[in-house]
């Protein structure tokens, strides 16, 4: 790996996008991700969970292992580098916090321009551990993309639902999953399911990212903007690459398509209406279609987040 290299970190934010930008970089001639997105290496070392990523991880194997059962000469070849792959993440997150093999792993055997981690839980990371990221490298660079507050939280919410359902056995009917995701909602609403509060809060992430990395190290978009030639040709030049094709017609880790109740929609705007305002004041008045259509005035006293 070249010196010149840049260290690239993907923050997030949950459900808004990330999963489509990896495997957009990770096909980038200039790029050089691991076979894994989402390594959780430095959430682990923060804040626990040594077991759950190792079940996570042994889980991504497995089911690879299905899809390419049948995989012969180059392809075997190369899903053998992959579990390489798994087993070198495997091994990290079991240990203590070793920052040295963590570098050695994103470039282990990889060439190009930029290398790095997406992991949408970075965003949660203090403030100390963002800054410790920002000296690992001579180039380090950060992207966050932001959703719209009310779509970001229902696609989160459809998702967590489906897992849920899955892990009740069998095959989950749409209505049950829908019923899941309303119940999440209520508690999301009632100030009870933390993961979700957490995810949503813009104003908190955005000022704990901007008080530690340089603002010429961070790239901060839209969603609504990403799948366009124009957002990826930002997002390149931000990291020192040539622009390349991208395919913006695939769709990535989409969560079922669960209609939001008016009234939930309601009451989620007027919760949120302080990180629309928030996000509007750092962006400096930049704000999506989506985002002002959804952006209203909230009585005083009726936000919490």
């Amino acid at each position: 790996m070249s010196e010149a290299a840049t260290l690239m970190f993907g923050l997030g934010a949950t459900r808004a996008g990330s999963t489509w930008l990896y495997r957009y970089l990770a096909g980038h001639p200039e790029c050089a991700l691991p076979r894994v997105k989402e390594l959780h290496y430095f959430s682990t070392m923060d804040y626990g969970g040594r077991r759950r990523q190792i079940k996570r991880l042994d889980g991504i194997a497995k089911r690879a292992e299905r899809r390419h059962a049948a995989a012969i000469g180059d392809r075997k070849a190369a899903i053998g580098v992959w579990r390489q792959d798994i087993e070198g993440l495997r091994h990290l997150v079991s240990g203590e916090e070793n920052t040295e093999a963590y570098l050695r792993f994103l470039q282990d055997g990889r060439n190009g321009r930029v290398y790095g981690d997406i992991t949408p839980a970075y965003s949660l990371l203090s403030e100390d551990r963002l800054r410790m990221m920002s000296g690992l490298s001579e180039r380090v660079k950060f992207v966050f993309m932001l959703r719209d507050p009310v779509d970001r939280l229902w696609s989160n919410i459809c998702q967590a639902a489906r897992i849920k359902a899955d892990k009740r056995g069998g095959v989950a009917s749409a209505s049950e999953v829908s019923d899941i995701a309303r119940g999440l909602f209520a508690r999301w609403f009632g100030g009870v399911e933390t993961a979700l509060i957490l995810r949503s809060d813009y104003k908190s992430m955005l000022t704990r990212i901007s008080n530690a990395i340089p603002r010429e190290s961070l790239f901060v978009g839209y969603y609504e903007r990403l799948f366009t030639n124009k957002t990826i040709a930002q997002i390149c030049a931000f990291l020192g690459i040539n622009q390349h094709p991208a395919d913006f017609s695939h769709e990535s880790n989409v969560s079922d398509r669960i209609d939001m109740a008016p009234s939930d929609r309601a009451k989620a705007q007027r919760e949120l209406q302080g990180q629309y305002e928030f996000v509007e004041r750092f962006m400096e008045g930049d704000l999506p279609q989506r985002w002002i259509e959804n952006k209203v005035s909230a009585p005083a006293g009726e936000m919490r987040v």
